[in-house]
């Protein structure tokens, strides 16, 4: 009952920033505050043994975990991973009933698809150039192939790319320059298409060990590092664009081919 959970003159509330400001948190001010708040008083209530959360919603799993940990709530919290359709990926969500089915089967299979792409490279950055292990180079790579997927639909699909994140798994602190060794990073994505906002994520353990002499965090050495990003950045572009950079594992670069053919046809 409403009235019950939240009486006349209620004004408490539960924030967990900067967990809940950022990602979600930016593009819906004080939605994480109200998700913290009802799950909190139905934990006191309830006192489960068990919380169970989707992986797809990885940021409330974040800010949840979190709540529930400095609150000393008794309770265990399980996620479960994200169900996805077997044929293309696209993550289950009552949002997809929001498509048209030309959308649901041009567009949306696009963003996992960009997420697939980063978790392949980082999974292979051990063995292959150590760039691909690099925050601003897989941004750029999955909106690159967001940008040339999307706009390569026929007939056109309304779209909007929101953001491309690459953050740490449990700060949600977006990363920059060569990603920590062993670190787990959260890649995530919101992009509108037609009248739905779809979200998607993956997480990877980074197991290539970061490059030597990384770069401190001194004005000097923020400078150079920015200067770094922006060439990775301008080079993913130009060689992710095309699909053919011999350095890439060959599936990465035959996704930027069928990405780059499609774009081409398209122009």
């Amino acid at each position: 009952d409403n009235e019950e959970l939240y009486p006349a003159g209620h004004i408490t509330t539960v924030q967990c920033e900067p967990l809940s400001a950022m990602l979600e948190g930016a593009a819906r001010p004080g939605h994480f505050h109200g998700v913290a708040l009802i799950v909190v008083k139905l934990l006191n209530i309830i006192q489960p043994d068990v919380l169970y959360l989707g992986a797809k919603d990885a940021q409330q799993c974040v800010v949840l975990q979190r709540v529930i940990s400095d609150l000393n709530i008794p309770t265990r919290v399980v996620v479960f991973s994200t169900v996805r359709d077997a044929k293309d990926g696209v993550a289950l969500s009552s949002r997809n009933e929001m498509l048209t089915e030309h959308e649901r089967c041009q567009a949306a299979p696009v963003l996992y698809l960009g997420l697939h792409l980063a978790a392949s490279l980082l999974l292979l950055s051990a063995e292959a150039p150590r760039w691909l292990a690099h925050a601003s180079f897989l941004r750029t790579a999955i909106r690159a192939l967001y940008e040339a997927r999307l706009a390569a639909c026929a007939p056109p699909v309304s779209h909007n790319i929101e953001y491309v994140s690459c953050a740490d798994g449990n700060s949600l602190a977006e990363l920059s320059g060569p990603l920590p060794a062993n670190s787990e990073v959260l890649i995530s994505t919101a992009v509108m298409i037609g009248h739905a906002r779809l979200i998607d994520n993956v997480r990877v353990r980074v197991n290539s060990v970061s490059p030597a002499g990384e770069l401190g965090d001194s004005e000097n050495e923020r400078c150079k590092r920015a200067q770094q990003d922006a060439a990775i950045e301008s080079f993913a572009k130009s060689s992710l664009l095309h699909g053919n950079d011999p350095n890439l594992p060959e599936e990465c670069r035959r996704i930027l081919r069928c990405a780059a053919l499609e774009r081409d046809r398209k122009t």
